[in-house]
């Protein structure tokens, strides 16, 4: 389900100028923001930055990684 939410002019063009700098588009860059927000909120403890650094880790791509296997030694 999508919605639709309204964003002041400076939010968006802050989201704008992030999104050049790391490579998503605006509306990615604040659904990201939106995370960082309520995952803080839930986890005061935890730094925001370290929350960031989580969740852009979770949405890695592992296509290409290859299932660890140990050998029978």
């Amino acid at each position: 389900m999508t919605h639709q939410v309204e964003v002041s002019r400076k939010i968006w063009q802050a989201a704008e100028k992030a999104s050049r700098l790391n490579g998503r588009t605006a509306e990615e860059q604040v659904l990201l923001w939106i995370r960082v927000g309520k995952t803080s909120l839930d986890n005061p403890d935890l730094p925001a930055s370290f929350i960031e650094a989580s969740l852009l880790g979770l949405e890695e791509d592992h296509s290409e990684l290859e299932a660890f296997s140990p050998r029978g030694d």
